[in-house]
């Protein structure tokens, strides 16, 4: 963490790493969401990006984004979990879906979610 704790105020209540796999970074945020458990951890890959709106984003680029959330592990039991590009996960509820098609408007979510609640 060390002089990496300013926060720019886009995003309340969360961590963001950037260069995640291409630089092999996706354990970075592991200790961060252990140390700060109401934190939500997103990690974003090179040449990847997310377009927020309101309490949503949704994934763009050509690789992944990863979610660490220390309270909803996924049911593998990982420290973390990847969005691909069209993904989009609600920020309020902490919670991902994968619209069933991507060309859909960003409300239009398909109700298969990936997440165990604890």
């Amino acid at each position: 963490m060390g002089d990496h704790e300013k926060e720019l105020g886009f995003l309340k209540n969360v961590a963001i790493d950037q260069h995640l796999l291409k630089r092999n970074r996706q354990f970075d945020l592991t200790k961060i969401i252990e140390a700060r458990q109401d934190l939500l951890g997103i990690g974003i890959d090179e040449d990847t990006a997310i377009i927020v709106r309101g309490d949503k984003f949704e994934v763009i680029g050509k690789s992944y984004v990863a979610i660490y959330d220390y309270q909803n592990r996924v049911d593998t039991g990982k420290v973390f979990y990847l969005l691909s590009p069209g993904d989009i996960f609600d920020l309020k509820v902490r919670q991902p879906y994968r619209p069933t098609t991507v060309l859909k408007p960003l409300e239009a979510l398909e109700k298969k979610v990936w997440l165990k609640k604890k």
